[in-house]
């Protein structure tokens, strides 16, 4: 794994809130890129059950056929929306969020995190040519859950034993 790559994923997977204990849901948007595919191994390897979201058939098809992910979700399906499919593979909701992507695509999770759940917010990469402020319009942020951003510089003590184990 690539040294920025790979330790981003993994501070955000186990330190910055805190991994999925085994048998709850984790997602992860943009699951495809250098980042998320690497939590998502991350996350596979503590037992949660994890779901992918990507755009476009061949990437789902990836994270389920090549990646082993329980689930995978194409927000980008001529016919079913993003909610509708979380809806399909996810009623209960998830207990860990590890976002990449930001926008409408983390609007959506966040109406279904469960209570206490945890949302790691790594980028916002959906918003890069945004010239308007993206608005949370149907979450509010409570004390039943914790969200945290950050990079893996924020958590240096953690980036350099991972370095050393190396």
């Amino acid at each position: 794994m690539g040294l920025t790559t790979g330790l981003t994923a993994y501070v955000g997977c186990f330190y910055v809130l805190g991994p999925p204990k085994k048998g709850q849901t984790a997602v992860v948007t943009g699951a495809t890129g250098a980042v998320g595919s690497t939590a998502v191994q991350l996350l596979q390897s503590t037992g949660a059950r994890v779901i992918g979201i990507a755009g476009g058939p061949k990437k789902t098809k990836f994270l389920t056929e090549t990646m082993g992910l329980d689930a995978a979700v194409d927000y980008k399906h001529p016919d079913l929306s993003l909610d509708e499919q979380l809806d399909e593979i996810c009623p209960v909701g998830f207990a860990f969020i590890y976002d990449n992507v930001g926008g409408g695509t983390l609007n959506s999770l966040l109406g279904k995190i469960n209570p206490n759940g945890r949302v790691v917010i790594c980028g916002a990469i959906s918003q890069v040519s945004n010239t308007v402020t993206f608005d949370f319009d149907c979450l509010f942020f409570s004390s039943t859950m914790c969200s945290r951003n950050y990079t893996c510089c924020t958590h240096p003590p953690y980036c350099s034993s991972v370095l050393w184990q190396t």
